[in-house]
């Protein structure tokens, strides 16, 4: 088998592996979007208009590497989240925090 051969049969596997991600099965399990409306008292977030819960053990990154804390976010920050995949009941629960804008 000639190198090229086999370079693009690596490459056409690559790319089949690629698209069988938790994301493309409809698992999404990071993301990233604007905050839409925050309540911390029921610990919710919505994010692009879909609410997620928080988890209790969250953590938290702000954009200089600082921990800022859920009260420091606002509407329309820019954030990524990445989902527990353990969370019962296949809710959606905000394991980890970036926001963008400290």
């Amino acid at each position: 088998m000639k190198k090229t051969t086999f370079y693009l049969l690596c490459i056409f596997m690559f790319l089949c592996l690629a698209t069988i991600s938790p994301a493309m099965a409809g698992k999404l399990l990071k993301g990233e979007g604007f905050v839409t409306a925050i309540n911390l008292d029921q610990k919710i977030i919505s994010i692009d208009g879909r609410e997620f819960y928080i988890s209790s053990d969250i953590k938290l990154y702000g954009f200089t590497g600082t921990n800022p804390g859920l009260s420091q976010l606002k509407k329309g920050s820019t954030v990524f989240y990445s989902l527990d995949p353990n969370a019962p009941n296949k809710k959606k629960v905000i394991r980890e925090l970036w926001n963008q804008q400290d």
